[in-house]
């Protein structure tokens, strides 16, 4: 949940580039720039963040295409 809101989730592939794994995040959801990976010792989940600046872009950017969306129905 992000700001009482749920946030996007969504089932993309790794694929291999060259000796690493790589993930297809789709356009629009990460803007051009450093990002971190973080991994749970304990589940192995694997998060991928950005900073809060291009983050909270990113989201508001989302929120108005969602916006337009449900107007759109």
């Amino acid at each position: 949940m992000i700001g009482g809101k749920v946030a996007d989730v969504i089932t993309t592939k790794l694929f291999r580039n060259g000796g690493s794994l790589a993930v297809r995040i789709p356009a629009g959801w990460v803007s051009e720039g450093e990002i971190t990976l973080s991994r749970n010792p304990i589940s192995g989940d694997i998060v991928i963040t950005q900073k809060a600046g291009r983050m909270k872009t990113l989201l508001e950017k989302l929120a108005s295409e969602e916006a337009g969306r449900r107007r759109s129905l």
